[in-house]
């Protein structure tokens, strides 16, 4: 059984690292030091996990969906999640319906610089992005900032073919971006599963938080 980490209101910045974990117990770290943090071990099957979806303008995606027939309504919604993020407008919900997403449209996403919300209908639990070893679920490196947000999605068998290969198992974010992580599942990705640049000393904020 396989044994993952809980990271809980973890603030990332390009400059400096700034955590709390619980109550006030608070570490910081800067550019080219060590940040370790200290976590419980937990089994996601067995979490009790409250999860409210984010409400506003929404595009669907479902595996029964078209994206070439669909509208992105909750009745008529598109196949794929990276369709959704394309036709998307700043201010937009990506919602994805429950299932075990995977394949072309589905892994290495791009949210295009876009100031949007890819987020699951009912929780981590229901909607899984699996890389299948050979890709990663989301490469942010369009300039986006935390109000571009990642919700309520479970990420397995992260490991990137594309570049840059070694980083960002999960999700990289590249220099000059950033990105906002709430309410999300990591099962069973290759080494460093989030990654935030690689040369960057200062950039747009970042955030991880309620994540496992």
């Amino acid at each position: 059984m396989k044994r993952i980490v809980i990271l809980l209101l973890l603030l990332v910045h390009y400059s400096c690292l700034f955590s709390q974990i619980t109550g006030n117990d608070t570490i910081s770290s800067c550019h080219g030091e060590t940040l370790t943090l200290k976590a419980d071990f937990f089994y996601p099957d067995t979490v009790v996990f409250p999860y409210t979806k984010i409400s506003g303008t929404e595009l669907f995606v479902s595996n029964s969906g078209s994206d070439l027939s669909g509208t992105g309504s909750f009745l008529n919604p598109f196949q794929t999640i990276q369709k959704a993020i394309d036709v998307s407008s700043n201010g937009e919900i990506v919602t994805i319906l429950d299932g075990e997403y995977t394949g072309s449209g589905n892994v290495n996403l791009s949210t295009k610089g876009k100031s949007i919300v890819v987020q699951s209908q009912n929780g981590p639990q229901k909607v899984k992005i699996d890389c299948q070893f050979n890709s990663r679920a989301f490469k942010i490196n369009q300039g986006e900032t935390k109000t571009t947000i990642i919700k309520g999605i479970t990420v397995l068998n992260g490991n990137p073919m594309a570049l840059p290969i070694g980083i960002g198992a999960a999700i990289f974010v590249e220099d000059n971006s950033g990105i906002g992580i709430v309410d999300c599942f990591f099962v069973n990705n290759s080494k460093l599963c989030i990654s935030f640049g690689d040369n960057e000393v200062v950039g747009p904020d970042s955030f991880i938080k309620n994540s496992i």
